[in-house]
């Protein structure tokens, strides 16, 4: 099956009407949110699109698609909470207001703590500290970052893991400053 023959879009159609709900039911056993549950539905149906033209077409189609929708979950489970850590840690650090003792979210970490994270992301090699700022800050996917950039997918991948390696250990020396008062 090629996607550019006549009847692979007739094909897509065909299969979200029939394992949608297969897919959204496996979907929701990833996500934390209705907002989650789609953006995970969204995922395993572009692999999907872009694993169906090889797919094996002996195998079962019900349980290949319910199989695809695991991995995806599991992957996508496992990227979102590593970046969401990731996320929390840095936001502390990096211009957010913490709530003050009265609750009115007037709080600040300060400047210090900012600058050093800003230091931190600027002091990574060019390609790992765009796909950092891409990737995590501003939300995107590993393919928007690769077309972004225009680099594979694989090397974002790889500049995404070396890049938030090297933070984690800036970080941990922040946190200890923060804990401290230093900064």
């Amino acid at each position: 099956m090629n996607p550019d023959d006549d009847g692979f879009e007739a094909t897509i159609v065909a299969l979200t009407r029939e394992y949608g709900p297969r897919v959204h039911t496996v979907a929701r056993r990833y996500a934390r949110s209705e907002a989650d549950v789609e953006d995970l539905m969204q995922e395993v149906w572009t692999r999907v699109i872009e694993v169906l033209p090889r797919k094996n077409p002996e195998s079962p189609m019900g349980g290949w698609l319910t199989m695809t929708a695991m991995n995806v979950g599991r992957e996508w489970t496992r990227n979102r909470y590593r970046w969401t850590d990731f996320k929390d840690r840095a936001f502390r650090f990096f211009n957010i207001e913490l709530e003050d003792e009265r609750g009115t979210g007037t709080g600040s970490i300060g400047g210090g703590a900012e600058r050093e994270v800003t230091r931190a992301v600027d002091g990574l090699p060019e390609l790992q500290r765009n796909v950092v700022i891409l990737r995590i800050f501003e939300g995107m996917s590993t393919r928007e970052t690769a077309q972004a950039i225009e680099r594979s997918e694989g090397t974002v991948k790889a500049s995404l893991s070396r890049g938030l390696e090297t933070l984690r250990g800036k970080l941990s020396d922040l946190e200890e400053l923060w804990a401290r008062g230093d900064l």
